[in-house]
């Protein structure tokens, strides 16, 4: 049986955050998003966007 050996996988959580934001249209909407710190976004808890792995194949390195 080979030895096992230890690995350090890369991931990516993706969650769907949303602000609600009063804005003449939605380019204006869009500029104050961009404008707002990101801890002002508030993660949705609706399951149709609930948050998914993205586990990067090209970074997975051996722990010498």
């Amino acid at each position: 049986m080979a030895k096992k050996k230890k690995f350090k996988v890369c991931a990516t959580y993706m969650s769907r955050c949303y602000l609600e934001i009063e804005a003449k249209d939605a380019d204006e909407a869009y500029d104050i998003a961009m404008d707002t710190d990101g801890g002002d976004f508030i993660e949705s808890t609706n399951s149709y966007y609930s948050g998914d792995w993205d586990i990067d194949p090209n970074e997975i390195e051996e722990i010498k």
